[in-house]
């Protein structure tokens, strides 16, 4: 078994091998080698000259693709130390890699069909070969950054006339389940805010709609008194809220006298008899807890899906 999976290897690194050379000699490739530090730098531009170019032309936010490029592709440059969007990557199986030349990735994905993979995320905007199969005329297209960038931006505007929301339209380009779809959210708009941050530019008026800083939003305290000031009334208007009210009162007062003479108990030993009520009274309240935890999301998901929806809502105006 062994000795087959070591000359499975060796085929597919001379396909590797054989294939990048075709397309080196078809594209004018001098050598299949490491980039430059020069061939870096002009490649790390090859996405984001396209996706601000086509934010302008379709109207789209500025630096929206741009952040998007950079989820999808992202590969840490350790000269400038700062993530770039690559234009030569691939991902499958869950996996991505990026390569250092096009026609590498290209070799890539013919072995990865040949070996009857479709499920395939190539180029700036990871554009799926399998659910987009009819988006470009062959493979050497759908990586060049050109093509592949305005693929990209006709989708998520197709996206976003349906979901009348750029954010929903973002979710739904990664992906539809949910889980995945927050995640991908709450990504984008970090790497949104760090690329906005890094130009010193704020993000353009589109329509109607009216992007907006989360940074740059200035808290109204006198209006957050009044409104606490106008909730105290109304609940205690409310006669059952009242009542509770005054129960969640009655019980952390009886909880904080136990806590006094549990302390008092210190000084001259802990009696049993104290010990069992306090023991009780903590099971009581981890019980009650318990009752009306059942059924809610966890603490750590409503959080996360509170903290998505405020960036979100600081970053635009509701329709």
């Amino acid at each position: 078994m062994k000795q087959h999976t070591n000359t499975y290897k060796n085929i597919r690194n001379t396909f590797v091998l054989a294939t990048s050379a075709l397309f080196a000699l078809t594209y004018g490739a001098q050598a299949i080698t490491s980039p430059s530090p020069q061939a870096i730098e002009k490649t790390s531009h090859l996405c984001i000259d396209q996706t601000a170019q086509l934010e302008q032309s379709e109207k789209i936010p500025t630096h929206l693709l741009t952040a998007i490029s950079l989820a999808e592709t992202g590969r840490w440059q350790k000269g400038s130390k700062e993530i770039i969007a690559w234009p030569w990557t691939i991902t499958a199986n869950g996996k991505g890699h990026h390569f250092d030349t096009k026609e590498e990735a290209l070799a890539e994905v013919e072995i990865l069909l040949t070996e009857g993979l479709r499920n395939i995320d190539v180029g700036c905007m990871q554009i799926n070969l399998k659910y987009h199969e009819n988006a470009f005329e062959n493979l050497s297209q759908a990586l060049d950054p050109k093509t592949n960038a305005e693929y990209a931006a006709k989708f998520l505007k197709k996206l976003y006339a349906k979901k009348k929301n750029w954010m929903k339209a973002v979710g739904s380009y990664h992906s539809n389940t949910p889980d995945k779809n927050l995640k991908y959210r709450a990504k984008l708009i970090r790497l949104w805010n760090k690329v906005r941050r890094s130009t010193g530019q704020q993000i353009a008026r589109i329509e109607t709609t009216a992007p907006k800083s989360a940074a740059s939003v200035e808290l109204d305290y006198q209006r957050i008194a009044r409104l606490n000031n106008a909730f105290q009334e109304r609940r205690n208007a409310d006669p059952i809220a009242s009542a509770n009210k005054d129960k969640f009162i009655e019980k952390a007062m009886k909880r904080h006298a136990e806590l006094d003479a549990w302390r008092e108990k210190q000084v001259e030993g802990i009696d049993m008899k104290h010990l069992l009520a306090m023991r009780r009274a903590e099971q009581t309240l981890r019980q009650r807890k318990e009752r009306l935890s059942r059924g809610k999301p966890k603490f750590g998901e409503r959080r996360k899906k509170q903290l998505t929806q405020w960036r979100e809502t600081r970053l635009w105006k509701p329709n």
